[in-house]
């Protein structure tokens, strides 16, 4: 997935605390004060969903999203084949 990278680019250079952040549905949420709005991701919309099949694939990604920023992140490094 290409957003990982630039969501835990984000994660790790602002020291937060899981009460932080919140989220609002699968690309855009709160740190603090700051609305934040994730580019180059596109998630069914919550508010308001158009049919329940947007609805229920719009907070699976925000329960993803609130997974990732919020839960633990393993990273693991990977050697670049040549």
């Amino acid at each position: 997935m290409r957003a990982a990278p630039a969501l835990l680019a984000l994660f790790l250079a602002v020291s937060a605390s899981a009460a932080d952040i919140r989220v609002i549905d699968g690309d855009t949420f709160y740190l603090g004060a700051e609305k934040i709005r994730i580019l180059n991701v596109d998630t069914p919309e919550l508010h308001p969903c158009r049919c329940a099949a947007e609805c229920e694939l719009g907070q699976k990604a925000k329960a993803f999203t609130e997974h990732f920023l919020t839960g633990e992140i393993a990273v693991q490094r990977i050697s670049r084949l040549d």
